[in-house]
């Protein structure tokens, strides 16, 4: 029996093939997460009409475009020690319109609680309320390596790496962003100064067997 496919038939397959798993190194395991299993993060974030991330590069980029709060299942718990290091590479395309781009961790999908943390990457509104707000942010046409000590912030159990892209202004189609190389490692021994939007202070973090260097940065 010969066997035809349509125009249609053929740009869908096409399109389901361009959708690789979204690869992410859990301490040296892949997991290969499908593009589809995306689901929103929060509560009413979303909106009509927005644009669903796209992976890309065979696996190893998230492309967000448009305002989006995405949370992916990381198809079951991965452990946060308190020397898991969070890493990746953020690259801002595009500024959001009043609105912020972050990365979280979480045990489920509700943004509240103790059993999760999300760390704002840039910012066009200011300071992010209950959020880690870090102040040296990446920039438009910019590429930062970001490596998180997510250990200092919280240990235990999480399900989902979810993907904030806000854009809460007039026009919510603005921000455009890719996350690249996501992994989750353990470093016992890790040097790094980190810079927060609050009082200037500089202490010395002993949470790893090691010493590292915070400094704080306050505004106003």
């Amino acid at each position: 029996m010969k066997v035809q496919l349509s125009v249609f038939a053929t740009l869908a397959l096409t399109a389901v093939k361009a959708q690789a798993d979204l690869a992410i190194d859990a301490y040296g395991t892949n997991l290969a997460i499908p593009a589809a299993s995306e689901v929103e993060y929060d509560q009413n974030q979303n909106h009509a009409g927005g644009l669903v991330p796209t992976v890309e590069n065979g696996g190893s980029t998230l492309h967000v475009s448009g305002n989006r709060w995405s949370a992916y299942p990381l198809g079951g718990p991965q452990e946060i020690y308190d020397d898991s290091v969070l890493q990746f590479s953020f690259t801002l395309n595009e500024e959001t319109d009043k609105g912020f781009q972050a990365v979280c961790l979480d045990a489920d999908l509700e943004h509240t609680g103790d059993n999760g943390m999300c760390f704002v990457l840039s910012t066009s509104q200011g300071w992010v309320e209950s959020m880690m707000n870090v102040a040296e942010v990446t920039a438009v046409n910019q590429t930062s390596l970001i490596s998180i000590p997510v250990g200092h912030f919280f240990t235990g159990p999480i399900n989902y790496l979810a993907i904030l892209q806000d854009s809460d202004g007039t026009d919510r189609s603005l921000g455009d962003s890719t996350f690249t190389d996501i992994k989750l490692i353990r470093r016992d021994r890790i040097g790094m100064r980190l810079r927060l939007m609050v009082k200037w202070k500089s202490w010395r973090i002993t949470s790893w067997s090691t010493e590292m260097m915070v400094r704080i940065l306050g505004i106003g």
